[in-house]
């Protein structure tokens, strides 16, 4: 019975176009669009990196909150919602927001001796992103507004600050003064999501190696306008495969039409797939074999994660895990059915979870 209603669903839903006026446009675009006065800031890391920061301008005594998106994607993640955006959502509320994109991606894709053709650049794991590009741009924001760093990742993004504050607490202690994370996977192992099933039974990873393959996932406007097209053209057909590969929910839009997918390295990949294959949560193997983040270290600051039960990545037995480690320092603002994977940035019919992460932010 239900699957059956969610493949009703997910027929009813796809009547609604996957075109907005936001389709594959930049960020500063989308958000003249709906009047949002920003800033664009740029911060270089010390291994050359120049990162694009997007600060939605307020004027409230409210903390800023630095929001970092997950694998193969970019600050679009936020701002590719129309109006019910989770960046406009907390931005119409008081907080100065500040839309970080990972190294590689379209906003963050200069480097000061690599170019995006050479090995060398694509040379990091979802570890340095947290290390590196995470305390670069917490570090910065911290010293422009004078004020303590909510930190907001989706994802991988909420995963790769997990592994950094692990590795250096005191830091993450200092500039931080609590931590959000919407689908926040940290055990990739326990993902029912296909891609990953099938890491852990063909183990891909040595094949990929061998091709040379440095990364995927480059953004490009008319390749995004063309699957938003194909979309709209054989919307059922989207839809299943968002269901098998990314959320086992329809109360979404096909969300990769609303901003396109965006660039991340393999090595980020092999590093998940290392954790899927060793079961837990490993550095990546050049660091060693089998050496564990030391999620004890993670204190200090209050973490509070939303997860949704047609998760097929970040699944609510990842959370329960993440809570055995992290005790009364996590709380799990809720556990949605009505939620999958990307359904949390691209719901148009349930925002409870906007709600009940506000509430939280709000608390002393």
């Amino acid at each position: 019975m239900e699957l059956g209603r969610y493949l009703f669903l997910s027929i009813f839903f796809t009547l609604a176009s996957t075109y907005s006026n936001d389709t594959c446009d930049t960020v500063p675009n989308i958000l003249t669009r709906h009047g949002y006065l920003y800033e664009n800031h740029t911060v270089i890391t010390h291994d050359g990196f120049h990162l694009t920061l997007f600060r939605i301008v307020s004027r409230s005594d409210k903390p800023p909150i630095l929001m970092q998106s997950g694998q193969f994607s970019s600050a679009n993640t936020f701002v590719g919602n129309g109006k019910s955006s989770a960046a406009f959502y907390l931005a119409n509320r008081g907080y100065e927001v500040w839309l970080a994109s990972a190294r590689g991606t379209q906003y963050s894709r200069k480097h000061e001796k690599y170019r995006p053709d050479m090995e060398e650049y694509w040379d990091f794991s979802f570890e340095e992103l947290g290390t590196i590009d995470g305390k670069t741009c917490i570090e910065y924001v911290k010293s422009v507004t004078g004020k303590k760093v909510i930190y907001f990742g989706t994802s991988q993004g909420f995963m790769q600050l997990i592994a950094a504050f692990s590795l250096d607490p005191e830091f993450f202690q200092q500039h931080l003064k609590k931590i959000i994370g919407w689908a926040a996977v940290v055990r990739i192992d326990l993902a029912a999501h296909l891609p990953m099933v099938l890491t852990r039974y063909l183990k891909v990873w040595p094949l990929v190696t061998r091709l040379g393959i440095t990364h995927a996932g480059d953004f490009d406007r008319d390749s995004c306008l063309a699957e938003a097209k194909l979309c709209d053209d054989y919307r059922f057909l989207c839809r299943l495969k968002s269901m098998l590969v990314e959320d086992f929910i329809p109360y979404s839009r096909n969300f990769v039409t609303q901003y396109g997918g965006d660039a991340s390295s393999m090595k980020a990949f092999q590093h998940m797939a290392y954790n899927v294959y060793e079961e837990g949560f490993f550095r990546h193997p050049s660091r060693g074999e089998r050496v564990e983040y030391e999620l004890k270290n993670v204190t200090g600051v209050p973490i509070g994660i939303c997860i949704g039960e047609g998760d097929l990545l970040a699944t609510p037995g990842n959370a329960w895990w993440l809570k055995s480690k992290l005790k009364d320092n996590l709380k799990i603002i809720g556990i949605y059915k009505e939620l999958g994977h990307k359904t949390f940035l691209a719901s148009f019919t349930h925002f409870q979870h906007y709600t009940d992460t506000y509430k939280f932010l709000e608390e002393e």
